[in-house]
């Protein structure tokens, strides 16, 4: 039997065993705060839903005060949806290019820079590194 135990600060907060691939958390184990802990552990899990807590093992009453979740959530303001208009009547005609660099880490090929292209009337696109 494989068990788990997962510390703060050096000291144990949650015991757990594995289950169908799963560590399932003991809750007689728990030596802490239970909702402190479960804020911990939303937030270890990629702030993981309060029902993703629960099915790991996680009791948790309220997720509500979390300022990550608050702000991907926040809604942004509008855009067009519309596709761009076409400035140009025909196929490169007009040629959008960018140039990204020096980037600090290299490509496996040794490059440092991208270089893209964007046709305006097919909007075909292409970097070169």
């Amino acid at each position: 039997e494989t068990k788990c135990d997962i510390l703060l600060n050096g000291k144990v907060v949650l015991r757990g065993k594995a289950s169908s691939g799963m560590f399932i958390v003991d809750q007689k184990s728990n030596v802490c705060n239970m909702e402190e802990t479960s804020k911990i552990m939303h937030e270890r899990f990629g702030h993981l839903s309060r029902n993703g807590l629960q099915r790991i093992g996680i009791k948790c009453q309220s997720l509500v005060g979390c300022r990550g979740c608050r702000e991907g959530e926040h809604p942004r303001a509008a855009y067009d949806k519309k596709r761009p208009k076409v400035k140009s009547k025909k196929i490169l005609e007009l040629i959008h290019s960018d140039v990204c660099g020096p980037m600090q880490v290299e490509s496996f090929g040794g490059s440092r820079y991208i270089v893209t292209f964007i046709d305006d009337y097919t909007r075909f696109l292409k970097y070169i590194l």
